[in-house]
């Protein structure tokens, strides 16, 4: 849950089209704004940003506004933000190869390796090293983020407005451990991954049937090849729709001729001691298409229905047929959870939301196995298969 959003105004420096607030002595908010109007809710990325309060110095003169904590200076010409007009520097001796102008990538030169990664968005069709995107860390002792995430509003999303620049600046010099405790103050706390998420994990893109998937599991088991999660790729789903619906990627009504019991074949995977992982794209929602029985949810019912309509259209789900919900054939609905089929709640029904990959069908076309026993489950699989 978001904690506390709108720090106090003694951390906030504004104009009429600017406000930089001090969230601590190392990390700055900087926001522009053509309307002057700014970003006070939650975010898909921050749900507290009242830190606590922090001492700084604020000085005009001719060249504009100067800011200094105990380890930041920025300096800023109240105009549009730019690389001329707002830089941010480490205070102290180091700061001239620490100095941050506005919208300037963080590159490697002679002095520093600059940013030093942090993560990927994905590893498909990754086979070997890959790019990292930028992290909170950096040699020369700064990062930046910007926050481009849908706004939360009260219990569902919202559009942010439009125009305005959101930007956190990270100046933690060496401080890694300190930049990233200060990272989950502002965004939140991160649970740790369950015990069962770090086992083995079997996926392949291929149109299992449910008694074809069972086999492979029991094959596995003779063959003790230790599985945690079982990957139900997107054949889970009807994936021949009629060409008036969009792509076959997004579904949410179990494909029966390969699953003619879901329920049966979930609990099947979970006796046999797997969690369960549906791949979905979810891009176009819940379409008129898929007629899914699911249980829902009240609140996954809610949020379905807040873009359902009253006016024409052909009902969607006969899950909210009792409410009378129904939706023009074109349209789209968002957040169906939990999936079709799933027990009412899912919580032992992790969703793995994938992006979208070219089509392939076997493992040699979507990337050779990381280790030997994965090769060995690809080679029973694909043999198991014909």
């Amino acid at each position: 849950m978001p904690g506390p959003l709108i720090p106090a105004e003694a951390n906030q420096v504004t104009g009429d089209h600017y406000r930089i607030t001090v969230l601590t002595p190392r990390m700055l908010r900087l926001e522009y704004s053509p309307t002057g109007r700014f970003e006070d809710r939650a975010t898909q990325m921050v749900l507290n940003r009242d830190l606590g309060p922090v001492e700084f110095q604020v000085v005009r003169d001719a060249a504009g506004l100067h800011l200094s904590t105990e380890a930041v200076v920025l300096d800023y010409d109240e105009l549009e933000f730019s690389a001329a007009g707002l830089t941010i520097r480490l205070a102290g001796p180091y700061g001239y190869h620490s100095q941050w102008r506005y919208g300037i990538p963080n590159e490697p030169n002679i002095y520093h390796l600059g940013n030093l990664g942090g993560t990927a968005r994905t590893l498909d069709m990754i086979d070997g090293a890959c790019e990292l995107e930028d992290g909170l860390v950096a040699s020369n002792g700064y990062a930046v983020l910007d926050d481009h995430t849908i706004a939360l509003d009260g219990d569902w999303v919202a559009p942010r407005m439009e125009g305005n620049t959101d930007t956190y600046y990270f100046g933690y010099g060496s401080d890694a451990a300190g930049a990233v405790r200060d990272f989950y103050r502002l965004t939140g706390p991160q649970p740790l991954l369950p015990r069962w998420a770090l086992g083995n994990w079997w996926s392949r893109y291929y149109a299992y049937s449910a008694t074809e998937y069972q086999a492979l599991v029991e094959r596995f088991e003779a063959e003790e090849l230790p599985f945690s999660v079982a990957v139900v790729d997107m054949d889970w789903h009807r994936v021949d729709v009629d060409p008036r619906y969009g792509s076959g990627w997004t579904g949410y009504s179990w494909n029966t001729d390969l699953f003619p019991d879901p329920s049966a074949f979930l609990a099947w995977l979970h006796e046999h001691g797997l969690k369960v992982s549906l791949n979905v794209h979810p891009a176009d929602g819940v379409r008129a298409l898929d007629r899914v029985t699911a249980r829902y949810t009240p609140d996954a019912l809610a949020a379905l229905t807040r873009f359902a309509t009253v006016s024409g259209g052909v009902p969607v789900l006969n899950a909210l047929s009792s409410l009378n919900a129904v939706i023009p054939a074109d349209a789209r609905v968002r957040l169906p959870t939990p999936l079709p089929g799933c027990a009412a709640g899912g919580a032992d029904l992790p969703t793995t939301v994938m992006p979208f990959i070219p089509p392939c069908r076997s493992p040699s076309q979507c990337g050779r196995s990381s280790s030997r026993a994965d090769a060995r489950a690809s080679r029973i699989a694909v043999a198991d298969a014909g």
